[in-house]
């Protein structure tokens, strides 16, 4: 993004989680009805909506993030972190009838971690909470979500964004086996992981043959979704043709992404 002003970019709209991730560094996770003592503990801006939008702000994108803190410390210190990697804070609505989001994260000795979040202020963020939002959505080129804030909240992003004829970019992150049927044709880029896609698709992902057989799954329902055959491309930047576009700058169509190596693509994607 060097030599380009801000608004000569494209915009993006991260609409998600603001958590406070507290680590603890312990020796070994404890089992049930036993107490340890930690090593030490950090406090970390975190929580994947803010994630993204900071991600974009030190590249130097033109971002802007719609989410909810709670009125205190925490919420204040995650807002002014964004601010500072140049995002877009305005959006984010400070709630005083609940705690800003934290994660709690123990990490031991090999570096194993288990985590609990908690949602606080992110529960807040409500579908007519996000229709407030509208001039945001409109003036976004893309939107970035994923699920650590309300289904129903996503579910009505991705039925704005869509009206609005705007990219929109799901991280199924934490994933979850009962997404409503609505939302998969309302998101044009869909990026789960390894772990998020077997349980999207409820297949196991741990070896070569478990993952050909769930990416022809994912191949059905993506042809069941838009009615045509899909073009699979392995190792897209390798093997795609010389004219197509960078794969987080292609439009209208349907993109699961089953990692960094794989991507599934809908006739006409070369044009979106």
């Amino acid at each position: 993004m060097e030599g380009k002003e801000k608004g000569d970019m494209k915009k993006v709209l991260v609409v998600g989680s603001l958590n406070m991730d507290m680590v603890l560094s312990v020796d070994h996770h404890p089992v049930p009805g036993e107490t340890i003592i930690g090593d030490g503990i950090t406090y970390h801006p975190g929580g994947k909506g803010a994630n993204q939008a900071y991600a974009v702000g030190k590249l130097g994108g033109d971002v802007r993030i719609i989410g909810c803190v709670g009125w205190d410390n925490n919420g204040m210190i995650l807002t002014e972190n964004l601010a500072q990697a140049g995002v877009d804070t305005t959006a984010i609505n400070r709630m005083p009838e609940a705690p800003t989001g934290m994660a709690i994260i123990d990490v031991d000795k090999k570096g194993d971690n288990s985590i609990i979040v908690i949602s606080g202020a992110n529960a807040c963020l409500t579908p007519d909470l996000l229709r407030k939002q509208k001039a945001s959505v409109e003036w976004s080129d893309f939107i970035m979500t994923q699920l650590e804030t309300p289904i129903d909240t996503v579910l009505e992003l991705a039925r704005m964004a869509k009206k609005a004829d705007k990219c929109m970019i799901l991280d199924p992150s934490p994933a979850r086996a009962d997404l409503p049927d609505e939302l998969f044709p309302l998101i044009d880029i869909m990026k789960p992981n390894e772990k998020e896609l077997s349980i999207l698709t409820g297949m196991p992902t741990e070896t070569d043959e478990e993952i050909k057989a769930e990416r022809a799954k994912v191949i059905r329902s993506a042809e069941e979704i838009v009615g045509e055959p899909v073009e699979v491309i392995d190792s897209f930047f390798e093997n795609a043709p010389v004219d197509a576009k960078p794969l987080w700058f292609l439009g209208k169509s349907l993109e699961l992404l089953a990692g960094a190596d794989i991507a599934y693509f809908v006739p006409g994607w070369k044009e979106a």
